[in-house]
């Protein structure tokens, strides 16, 4: 039984702070988001009013001018370069909307620079061109005094070219007119130039940006310092060039149709190569967004100054680029058939709006189209750029961005307002917060008593138990905190633990990866300490260490949430570790004298006794001399490379080389083989000498035919290709190995198959021994020490690669790759 005063008390204002942690964190997000929007809007309300009052406002046009909303649209597409998510594509289209010098050009336009400087072309046959009326094509007049627009044929070639009206004259001949001269010599150099670009692109294409594909050149164009202008659509059809007389007809108003001081911004006086590049600019032409780049014509045949200019479109998607305009402004794309009439433009644009688009923007444009002429709010626009305002909307404007396509952008007029609700909410929080932080403080002093009394308690019986007990900062390694059974060893406040660790690399490396937080809960590990002894004098122990993360803070301790509280236990090498040593020496041991024993049985011991026996024979086979010095030089060499192997089994490549190996030296090899192999398969008394070998059970118990030879072979490995090898012998060890084995366990009567090829793209030699199957292969592969392993473990430390051991259907190979060198000619420098 328990009485009421035994019970814990009801935890409510412990829950009641959880509940107003929980609640500010939703009122914090809430109130975080809020503000965010916001300030967005805000700084979008701020870029909109200043837009607005440059949209409302006109200049003069000019191509590369940019008030008003076109300067917003020169923004939009320097902005529009962190929209491209190819990194190299974007990189172009920078260098593009942003280049800076417009004394040059980027890298990539360099061949289309070069083609229009380019001295004036002169056709061998000097043929004029012939200068037509808009009549002669079914084109309506130009209705203008001050400049006319014509079209100039000449070879089946098409311009259209404008020019004021008092140099004009129907007959290009008379070359004592300035205009007419400049149109007769520059109509067949731009010919010449549209016919030589293809061919120019071909060999220098234009990288594909900011879309999929290039950018493309529309037009060449020739301008006169007198205003006359010709241009070449290189669309290559007369709609082009009749779409380009239209524009050419339009803002009559002009006595020129570009302007002079944009183009003309050369030293004529100046002999070196000259060049314009304007940058991304709206064309006047009407084929959208273009960049220029000009370049002087020099020639005393023209009398004036001009000079000659290529127009490039890009591949730009709108759609995109209009969904990603930052609020509040509105945007949308529109695609028109013709382009919009000259008195009422803005309803052409509201009668092609699709319902997808923005309600606003829809209403806006509609209020504009509603709207008369010349009244208030409907300003006159340039051919490319209509802008109007709409009183309780804002302003509107459109750009003729291709030669069919407008981007349409509402920029509203709006007003802020400040998040009310949101403060007057954290008020309320803020108070009911402090409230229940007052009541848990006062519980959490009472709790923090009975902590540290409990935490005194064991604290005495560590200090009764001679337990050290440490606090360590794991970010400098410093010791925090030490109890008194600490101190007696000699770590003290202030200490790096680090310091105490065994001087011994890998004592420090072990310790080291021990201190890497892991996902997984922190262990105890062991390690070597320098630390006090009984006498006061510094000795070495060995050490179990417990260390974990400190949750919460204590006082006692002078410990918080950065430390790690630790506990050591000193054991004796001797007493306490000879447990676990002793094992483990034992198996140390033991494994090491399998690895001997495998290493040197495999094979050497029946080799030892066939050559003992052939050294005492008197006759027959076994004591032909091929045989006993093959078997001499094969024990020699098989205990040699046994030695080595056995000193680096654990080695890891790559080793030095010893020797190198060419391939007459492999074809000796390959055929002393042969020898000793045909004879321990031909000579009248071989049997024995078989049995001895233990090879009368494979391919040399049956021969059908005693002529054919034991093992065929393919070798294509050139004289001047060689290979090194880090010990000597190694390489006629292991092929031997392969060839015993495919003779020993093969189909009797069977010829095996040895192939060796070149591979010279990658330098390697693929060397192959295959032979038909009796049955499994005596050594199995979880032999740790059997003839696989050792070839498997030769092969790693010759690094050859992709070593196989395959049973096929009806035959067994071993293959493996190894690398070569190209010896160079001594005769020829390097």
């Amino acid at each position: 039984m328990t009485s009421d005063s035994d019970r814990p008390a009801p935890r409510w204002g412990s829950r009641l702070l959880y509940l107003g942690v929980f609640l500010l964190a939703v009122l914090v997000a809430l109130a975080a988001i809020s503000i965010y929007q916001e300030w967005q809007q805000r700084i979008g309300q701020s870029r909109s009013e200043a837009i607005f009052q440059l949209v409302q406002g006109k200049t003069p046009a000019r191509p590369t001018e940019t008030p008003g909303a076109t300067a917003w649209l020169n923004l939009e597409l320097r902005r529009y370069r962190e929209r491209i998510p190819d990194s190299e594509k974007a990189r172009l289209y920078g260098e593009v909307a942003e280049w800076q010098d417009t004394r040059s050009v980027p890298p990539f336009f360099a061949p289309v620079r070069d083609l229009l400087a380019s001295p004036l072309r002169r056709p061998a046959i000097q043929k004029p061109p012939v200068l037509h009326p808009p009549t002669d094509l079914g084109e309506p007049a130009m209705p203008s005094t001050l400049r006319t627009q014509s079209f100039v044929e000449l070879d089946g070639h098409w311009l259209a070219a404008t020019r004021r009206t008092a140099p004009g004259s129907r007959d290009l001949t008379d070359l004592s007119n300035p205009s007419n001269r400049f149109l007769t010599l520059a109509t067949p150099h731009l010919v010449a130039l549209s016919e030589d670009l293809p061919r120019i692109l071909r060999e220098h294409p234009l990288p594909a940006f900011p879309g999929a594909r290039p950018p493309r050149v529309i037009r060449l164009y020739a301008l006169s310092e007198d205003g006359t202008l010709v241009s070449l659509p290189l669309a290559q059809s007369r709609r082009a060039v009749l779409e380009e007389g239209r524009e050419f007809r339009g803002s009559p108003e002009r006595p020129t149709f570009v302007s002079n001081e944009f183009y003309f911004r050369f030293d004529f006086a100046r002999p070196e190569s000259q060049t314009f590049y304007s940058g991304l600019y709206l064309d006047l032409g009407g084929q959208g967004l273009v960049a220029t780049i000009t370049a002087p014509l020099r020639d005393p045949a023209l009398g004036e100054h001009g000079l000659i200019g290529a127009d490039l479109a890009f591949d730009i998607d709108w759609e995109a680029f209009a969904r990603r305009i930052d609020p509040p402004m509105v945007a949308g794309v529109v695609h028109l058939s013709e382009p919009p009439s000259r008195s009422r433009p803005w309803a052409d644009l509201a009668s092609a709006f699709p319902q997808g688009r923005p309600a606003a923007l829809r209403r806006a444009v509609a209020a504009l189209a509603a709207q008369r002429p010349g009244e208030e709010g409907a300003a006159e626009s340039v051919p490319y750029v209509l802008h109007g305002v709409v009183e309780g909307q804002g302003a509107v404007a459109a750009f003729q961005v291709a030669a069919t396509t407008w981007l349409v952008v509402l920029f509203p007029k709006t007003q802020s307002h400040l998040p009310l609700i949101p403060v007057l909410l954290s008020a309320v929080m803020l108070v009911a917060l402090l409230w229940g932080f007052e009541l848990n403080r006062r519980r959490a002093e009472r709790a923090q008593e009975k902590a540290e009394a409990a935490f005194q308690e064991k604290q005495n019986l560590l200090s009764t138990m001679q337990v050290p007990l440490v606090v360590v900062d794991p970010n400098t390694d410093e010791v925090v905190f030490g109890n008194q059974a600490a101190e007696k060893l000699g770590v003290r406040a202030g200490a790096r633990i680090g310091d105490m660790v065994s001087p011994d690399p890998k004592a420090r490396d072990h310790y080291e990866r021990m201190q890497v937080a892991k996902p997984e809960p922190r262990r105890a590990y062991g390690v070597p300490v320098r630390v006090r002894g009984e006498d006061g004098r510094e000795e070495e122990r060995y050490a179990i260490v417990r260390s974990v993360a400190v949750t919460a803070p204590i006082e006692a301790l002078h410990a918080d949430e950065r430390h790690r509280l630790g506990i050591l236990f000193l054991v004796e090498p001797e007493a306490d570790l000879a447990l676990l040593t002793e094992e483990l020496a034992d198996e140390t041991r033991q494994d090491e004298r399998r690895k001997l024993a495998g290493l040197l049985s495999h094979g050497v011991d029946t080799l030892i006794r066939v050559l003992a026996f052939s050294l005492r024979a008197r006759g027959g086979a076994a004591s032909s001399p091929e045989l006993v010095s093959w078997l001499a030089e094969y024990v020699d060499r098989r205990l040699r490379t046994t030695a080595w192997l056995l000193d680096h089994w654990e080695a890891e490549p790559p080793l030095p080389p010893d020797s190198s190996i060419e391939a007459p030296q492999a074809r000796a090899t390959i055929e002393r083989l042969a020898g000793v192999f045909a004879l321990a398969a031909n000579a009248p008394d071989a049997a024995d000498l078989r049995a001895r070998l233990h090879w009368d059970n494979g391919v040399l118990s049956e021969r059908p035919d005693r002529q054919a030879p034991v093992f065929t072979t393919e070798i294509d490995w050139p004289e001047d290709y060689w290979l090194s090898c880090p010990v000597r012998g190694g390489f006629g060890f292991f092929l031997g190995e392969v060839l015993i084995n495919a003779i020993r366990h093969g189909r009797p009567g069977s010829t095996p198959e040895l192939r060796i090829t070149l591979d010279r793209v990658r330098r390697e030699l693929r060397c192959e021994v295959e032979n038909e199957l009796q049955a499994e292969p005596h050594e199995r592969e979880g032999e740790t020490y059997g003839g696989i392993s050792i070839l498997r473990q030769l092969a790693r430390l010759f690094e050859w690669q992709d070593l196989r051991f395959e049973k096929r259907e009806r035959t067994y190979a071993v293959s493996w790759r190894v690398p070569v060198s190209e010896r160079g000619d001594p005769r020829k420098p390097d």
